[in-house]
């Protein structure tokens, strides 16, 4: 027997066909980390950027292909719940994209550990901004430092 797919979906419209959103992500997501950004001029990262998440990252014994780098920029309708259904992340850190750009229903400072549905989220300034700043970093990586066991 030949089955419609096109037809079962519209006899069943989402009791047995749902539809899941689709996203593009850096990464080999390898372990159940991922790092959002907003950025409107690079696919995920500028190239200033990726050097140093990369030596970020390698600070917390992880590398880019650890992890998933999702760009929220052509994403903003996303739900957390959408990210965490696709991604299945334990970490979620988030540079330049605070709890309520996220529409987490908490907000939480800077560089907080954060429980929400079984993943722990911590937010920061941009990449760039880190970069620069000195005392931005050391709080960061003091977060880090607690939120990885280092």
């Amino acid at each position: 027997m030949i089955v419609d797919q096109h037809l079962l979906a519209n006899l069943y419209q989402g009791l047995l066909v749902a539809e899941q959103p689709t996203f593009r992500w850096l990464g080999g997501r390898v372990k159940p980390v991922l790092v959002v950004v907003n950025h409107d001029k690079a696919p995920f990262l500028t190239d200033e950027d990726l050097p140093f998440l990369t030596r970020l990252l390698n600070a917390c014994k992880l590398t880019v292909a650890d992890v998933a780098v999702f760009n929220r920029f052509g994403y903003a309708s996303t739900t957390p719940q959408e990210l965490l259904d696709f991604f299945s992340p334990r970490m979620v850190l988030c540079f330049g994209v605070s709890p309520t750009d996220l529409d987490l229903p908490v907000d939480f400072p800077r560089y907080q550990l954060q429980a929400w549905k079984g993943c722990t989220f911590m937010h920061a300034p941009s990449l760039a901004l880190l970069a620069q700043d000195t005392e931005e970093r050391k709080q960061c990586w003091a977060s880090l430092k607690r939120l990885f066991n280092l």
